[in-house]
Order: C-alpha cells, then sequence, then structure tokens
C-alpha cells in the first residue's frame, strides 16, 4: 500500500473523482513500482473501483517534480446507450483566479495566455498557469469499443473545462466528462512544477494538440491509437485502433532537453505502451488487415515489423535523450521474438543477406513480400538494440538485413529512378514507393553506419541517389 505521506500528495494534487453532485471514490491503489531513466525516477500507482453506474480505472505517475494521471470511466449499463453520466475527472481549487492565466489554441493557432473567465471551455488541450505551476489537461472524450483494439471516438460527447468564479477572488475549475452507458471516457491530466514551457516555439503542449487535434491519432488510457484504414475491420468513421508505433511518444521523446514537460510525459506514455506488449514478445495490431487475409490468410492479430521497428526506435532515443530506458526487460524479450521470426518468415539472398517479411500472423497460408522501408529501419534499430543490449547476436542479424540491401540494390531502381515498394518471396519487384519515408530511411542507415565508422557501400549510395534524383525531378524538398 501507498505510504500516507505519498497517498496525501497524490490526493492532493487529484482531490477526487467526483460524479457531478455526488463524490466519486478513488479506490484502493495497488503496490507501487518503481522505474527511472538516468536521473529521472517516477513511482507508479494504479487503482480500480466501481459504483453503481460505472466502473473507473486510474494510473498515478509520480514523479519528484511533476505527475501525470491518466484516467477511465466506463459505463456499466448497456440498456440505454443513449444515455451519459457526467463525471468530474478533476477538480482545482485556486485561492486568487487573478494569479493564474489559462492557455489553449485560438482559430489563429496561437497559445496566447488569457485570464480566468466565468463559463465552459470545449478545446482538445489546455493548461492552466498560476507562478511555479501548471496544469495540462488533455479533455476526457467518449469512445465506443469496437473489438479487435478498435474504437469509435464519440465527438458529440466531448469533454469541457468549467470555470467558476468564487465572490473571494478564487475560482473553482472542472475537468467535465460524459461517460455513456456502455461506452468509456478517457482523459489524462499533467500537474508539474518549475520552469515554464517556451510558448514561442513547439513545446509538449502544442505537439500533442496538433497531433490530436488534426485527427491522425487519440491517446486512450491504454495506449495510441491512430486513424483505422479503411481496408481493415473492424472500420468506421472516426474509428481509431490501438497501434503499436506510438509516434507520439516518438514525438514527445525528441522534445526531451527542449521542453520541461516532455520527459514526464514521454514516461508515463512509454511505460503504457510497454504494458501492451504480447505473450510472444511483439506489439500487435488487432484488427483484420483485409489485404493482408485475403492476399496471404493473415487473420487478426498481426505483427508489423515497421510498427515494431519504430516503437523500439522511440526506446533508442529516450535512452540517449534521458541516459537510461525504463523496461528494458520488455525490450529483452522483443529481440528475442525478433531473431526467431527473423529466422523462420525471411528470404535468403545470394551472399548470405536476409530478407525479413514484412507481416506474420495468425492462420498465414503464403510468403508475405519484403518492402525496402521496413528492412532499411529494421536494420537501423537491430544496429541500434544491439548496443543498448550489448547483444552479438543482433549485430550479427543486422549485418545480414544490410548484406539483404546491398544484394538487391540495383534491382530495386526503377527507370524513373523511383524504388519498387516491395519483393515478393520468389524474387517479383512492384508497387509504388513512399514519397520520402524510404528515403528517409536509407538516409538514417548511411548516417548510422558512418557514426559507427563504417563507410557505406556504393550500393547503399546509390539507393539513396536515385531516390534523390526522383524527389529533384517531382520537385519534392529532402535533405
Amino acid at each position: 500500500m501507498i505510504a500516507g505521506t505519498a497517498i496525501n500528495r497524490i490526493i492532493a494534487a487529484l482531490l477526487s473523482w467526483v460524479l457531478v453532485l455526488s463524490p466519486f471514490p478513488i479506490g484502493e491503489y495497488s503496490e507501487a513500482r518503481d522505474f527511472s531513466a538516468g536521473s529521472i525516477s517516477c513511482r507508479v500507482y494504479e487503482s480500480e473501483g466501481s459504483e453503481s453506474l460505472m466502473d473507473f480505472s486510474q494510473r498515478v505517475y509520480d514523479f519528484s517534480d511533476a505527475m501525470v494521471l491518466m484516467f477511465r470511466a466506463k459505463g456499466r449499463s448497456e440498456e440505454d446507450t443513449d444515455a451519459s453520466l457526467a463525471v468530474c475527472f478533476y477538480e482545482l481549487n485556486l485561492a486568487d483566479a487573478s494569479a493564474a492565466h489559462i492557455r489553449y489554441k485560438d482559430s489563429e493557432g496561437n497559445w496566447s495566455a488569457r485570464p480566468l473567465e466565468e463559463g465552459m471551455i470545449r478545446c482538445e488541450n489546455l493548461c492552466v498557469e498560476t507562478e511555479g505551476r501548471r496544469l495540462f489537461v488533455s479533455l476526457p472524450q467518449s469512445y465506443e469499443d469496437l473489438g479487435s483494439g478498435a474504437v469509435r471516438c464519440r465527438r458529440e460527447l466531448e469533454g469541457a473545462v468549467k470555470i467558476s468564479l468564487k465572490e473571494s477572488g478564487g475560482a473553482d475549475i472542472k475537468v467535465l466528462g460524459f461517460c455513456p452507458a456502455g461506452c468509456f471516457t478517457d482523459a489524462v491530466v499533467m500537474i508539474i512544477d518549475g520552469a515554464s514551457p517556451d510558448w514561442s516555439a513547439e513545446n509538449s503542449v502544442s505537439v500533442w494538440d496538433r497531433y490530436i487535434s488534426d485527427g491522425t491519432a487519440r491517446w486512450l488510457f491504454d495506449g495510441y491509437y491512430r486513424k483505422v484504414p479503411e481496408a481493415y475491420e473492424p472500420s468506421c468513421e472516426d474509428g481509431y485502433y490501438l497501434c503499436a508505433a506510438s509516434y507520439i511518444v516518438r514525438l514527445m521523446a525528441e522534445l526531451c532537453g527542449s521542453c520541461p514537460m516532455a520527459p514526464y510525459l514521454c514516461l508515463a506514455c512509454w511505460d503504457t505502451v510497454m504494458k501492451n506488449q504480447s505473450e510472444e514478445g511483439c506489439w500487435l495490431t488487432g484488427p483484420k488487415s483485409l489485404w493482408l487475409s485475403e492476399s496471404f490468410g493473415i487473420g487478426p492479430g498481426f505483427y508489423d515489423t515497421r510498427f515494431n521497428a519504430d516503437l523500439m526506435q522511440t526506446g533508442l532515443v529516450i535512452n540517449e535523450k534521458l541516459g537510461g530506458l525504463p523496461s528494458i526487460k520488455s525490450v529483452e524479450r522483443f529481440a528475442a521474438f525478433y531473431k526467431a521470426n527473423a529466422e523462420s518468415f525471411c528470404t535468403e539472398t545470394e551472399n548470405g543477406g536476409r530478407l525479413v517479411a514484412d507481416y506474420t500472423g495468425p492462420g498465414q497460408s503464403a510468403p508475405v513480400h519484403t518492402s525496402l522501408n521496413h528492412q532499411a529501419a529494421e536494420c537501423l534499430t537491430l544496429y541500434g538494440l544491439a548496443e543498448l543490449l550489448e547483444d552479438k547476436e543482433l549485430a550479427v542479424l543486422a549485418e545480414k538485413l544490410l548484406q539483404a540491401i546491398y544484394d538487391t540494390a540495383e534491382d530495386w531502381v526503377k527507370d524513373d529512378h523511383d524504388l519498387w515498394y516491395s519483393r515478393s518471396a520468389d524474387g517479383r519487384y512492384s508497387g509504388s514507393d513512399y514519397v520520402s519515408l524510404t528515403y528517409d530511411d536509407l538516409t538514417a542507415l548511411r548516417d548510422k553506419l558512418a557514426a559507427m565508422g563504417r563507410t557505406p557501400s556504393e550500393k547503399l549510395l546509390r539507393l539513396i541517389s536515385e531516390k534523390a534524383l526522383w524527389l529533384d525531378n517531382k520537385g519534392i524538398e529532402h535533405d
């Protein structure tokens, strides 16, 4: 159980979840678990509970000078899906409203400070600032569970912040959401002491807001959700699926060192994503891909090499920025999985190289192709993981993936200088390559080899130069 001083600190920050007009219990916290990244340490507390109308879950990431809180409330009755319970996820009481201001993005994209005024504010994200302390809120949003790791965003039930000014000069700020029967509602709150972020530049709040507001992705209690493609099942308008790549965590990691809020959001989100690791050791894509199903017999819950490589790259960035990486055992489990998978689902090339299949999954009846962007991203990630884990087998495997790129380099190039997208297991090249993704992967691999004191092969350099020529011909800027 949490020590008395720790629980008091959490309650002081959290105050309580309350039903509108009725107190909502915090619940009993689990035994704390600890993690650290370099000089940053954290204690994590988790709680689950229920009352007559809803179930609730919360995680508290308690850092020395910051706290990240993640909430989920779920309506228990499924008899009337139109009924919505108003929930106050967080309440802040200020003694002096004049000493505080609020920031949220206006119609012109500015994050200017505004005085606290009576009323309701509906926006995706906002920040309340007082002297020496900030409250970041990613407002409550309701979702319908579609199964297989997919949800439908109920945008008509977005949350709001209610500001009530007091005659004494203080203010009550309530973070409100709606919990539809049969659905669930998630929210994120962060409290941080110390220096304010630079609001004239990109910071954690503005980057988080941009990524969420443009409809690309959402952050839920259990992780990063991306817009679900039409070729997935289940799929619907405003549908999202739990995506292994977790790109918003990478964005927070890259801001570490320039934004004081970034390390705490980054580490809390990284810890959340690590909880989704499968028994096999990878991070699966839950929905069914109609294309993978029809072409290769692969069912829902498949392994995507690119998404997993990108997630591990995020871990490498965290380690570089913060001087350590939590959940290293999860990374080791993934490394063991990757070795076995790359042995079973690959095509050997003439000089001992290995092309690894892009996807594997349940019910698979035919070998899957290898795309150049997947291959290059995996190779880059393997070199990084080999260094992080001091794993010589990963280093050897990275060399095999690199050799496969060298062995097949000439065949990837089209007559117009663009690159083919993929190579089938029987050696056929096909498909339209991404505009610049593969180019970025190849240049990152070149730079990694140079950082290791190695001279990249002329074959790799030709792939880069051919793609660069195609980009130039299209008038597309590149590095």
